[in-house]
């Protein structure tokens, strides 16, 4: 049950009643309930909680402001009572006025303000005045600044960040670099990926706003490669790994962290070096390849960092490189040209280059002609050329290594007399490199033109395989690889071999081993 007390001697056993109340003079009332059910009663008492006053009652005016302390803006509530037609505020800065029933004013100087409400309406009107009731400051100058702490993290970082901006400050608007922000003094941020982020606070006043800045740096657990680049100016074989230290590392006092490079051979990581980590920020290794880069293939390789932490064994993502052969060899010696009126016999001296693949012999009709692919005349791994097919004025020679480096091109002599290195004898020279694995190159000299055989034997004089067989080679200096296999293509065993040329009646031999 339900006993509603209104006050007014009326009473209603309602749970949600209406009631009209009526009075010729002002009047307060109390109104009270008092209910009761099963589980017990209770009672509550509102002590003047209804004001009445008669229809034709004159208005009383009265308000209320927010805040009575600040710098400048103030919001002014009505609090009258009454039929009310109009309103007249008077801010009291000699300025300022209002016919709104709750305006809000921005006081543009600090000082004490006594405020007045006048209403008025049909049964008359009524004037409120409060006397030194709104005071205005001047504020101070805003000058952000904040603290980080840590400045350096590790993924995931929470990194704290301390309010120290001075002045009169109103709001804060924080922008942490990754797209958050937050409106709290003093907030805490937690970054999930590694990076520089620019940290900015806008500190809002009454007299104006500042930005203050930073930097922080997220680093993530695991090494980051940033490059892997050829070692420049070198025979190849080798690269640069440039990588961004792990957030672990430091250089307090630690137990033996250290990195280690991996390179992907045939699916399978491999360990190629290791180094100490000592809180260096950026480390640089030079790291071995398998093979160059060359014009037959991009020789590119995966590798990746094991960063050996205190806090354990963090991977990089993998990154891939190539080594490349920078150095171009060098000129062959000794590069004659002699003339005669139905050709030009050209010879050279063996390249020193250990990656030597060929000859390139150029032409033209002056000594200081510029070799290009135009006047490219010859391609030849041999020591030796016959012309007799452009016969320029002047020749030059360039040696090509297997990177595909060319290096610079010389000028040969040129004479007319017979050329005096065309062997008057037939030799079989030692052949290099021996031992070999995987070829060896085999050289000998014709006297005079002739049909040439040339074969390799085992120890028991059988042939294993046929290098030239009957093939008709001009007088001069001649060569040939062996590779190590039969006539069928088949590699055979190491052990010690014979090779022997057979040309114009004579005969040579000479051992050869091959090691595997």
């Amino acid at each position: 049950t339900w006993l509603w007390d209104f006050g007014d001697d009326s009473t209603s056993s309602r749970f949600d009643p209406v009631h009209t109340y009526s009075t010729d003079a002002p009047i307060i009332y109390t109104v009270s309930l008092y209910v009761e059910g099963p589980g017990g009663s209770d009672y509550v008492e509102f002590p003047d909680l209804i004001e009445l006053l008669p229809a034709e009652y004159p208005p009383i005016a009265d308000f209320t402001a927010d805040p009575l302390t600040g710098f400048g803006f103030v919001q002014f509530e009505d609090r009258s009572s009454g039929v009310i037609d109009a309103y007249s505020w008077d801010f009291g800065d000699g300025i300022g006025t209002s016919s709104e029933a709750n305006p809000n004013y921005d006081y543009s100087e600090p000082g004490t303000y006594s405020v007045s409400l006048m209403v008025s309406g049909s049964y008359g009107s009524d004037e409120e005045v409060k006397f030194d009731y709104i005071n205005i400051l001047d504020p101070e100058i805003v000058i952000a600044s904040f603290d980080a702490s840590p400045d350096i993290g590790v993924v995931p970082a929470n990194i704290q960040f301390t309010n120290t901006s001075m002045g009169t400050i109103s709001s804060y608007l924080w922008n942490f670099g990754d797209e958050s922000t937050s409106e709290d003094e003093h907030p805490a941020h937690i970054y999930l990926e590694a990076g520089e982020f620019e940290i900015t606070l806008i500190a809002t006043g009454p007299a104006n706003a500042d930005t203050a800045f930073a930097t922080i740096e997220v680093l993530a657990p695991e090494a980051q490669i940033l490059s892997i680049e050829d070692v420049p100016e070198d025979q190849g074989l080798q690269v640069y790994l440039t990588f961004k230290r792990s957030g672990y590392d430091s250089n307090g006092p630690r137990n033996a962290e250290l990195y280690s490079i991996e390179r992907k051979d045939a699916e399978i990581w491999t360990t190629v070096l290791s180094g100490a980590a000592y809180g260096q920020d950026i480390y640089q290794y030079i790291v071995p390849t398998l093979i160059d880069s060359t014009s037959g293939g991009n020789g590119l390789a995966e590798f990746r960092v094991i960063a050996a932490m205190d806090e354990g064994n963090f991977i990089s993502d993998s990154s891939w490189g190539f080594s490349v052969d920078n150095i171009a060899p060098g000129p062959p010696g000794g590069f004659q040209v002699y003339s005669s009126e139905a050709s030009n016999y050209l010879s050279w001296d063996v390249s020193e280059e250990p990656d030597f693949q060929y000859f390139r012999i150029y032409g033209g009709m002056f000594p200081n002609f510029e070799v290009s692919e135009d006047n490219l005349l010859h391609t030849t791994a041999n020591l030796n050329w016959v012309d007799i097919e452009h016969m320029p004025e002047f020749y030059k020679i360039s040696t090509v290594d297997d990177s595909g480096n060319e290096g610079p091109a010389v000028l040969a002599e040129e004479t007319t007399d017979a050329p005096s290195d065309i062997p008057d004898r037939f030799s079989l020279f030692p052949c290099v490199p021996n031992p070999f694995n995987p070829s060896t190159t085999i050289r000998f000299t014709l006297p005079t033109s002739a049909k040439v055989n040339l074969e390799v034997i085992d120890m028991q004089g059988r042939r294993v395989a046929s290098l030239l067989t009957g093939e008709s080679l001009d007088a001069g200096l001649h060569e040939a690889q062996w590779w190590g296999r039969d006539d069928s293509g088949n590699s055979v065993s190491s052990g010690v071999y014979l090779y022997r040329l057979t040309a114009g009646g004579h005969s040579q031999s000479r051992k050869l081993t091959l090691l595997k």
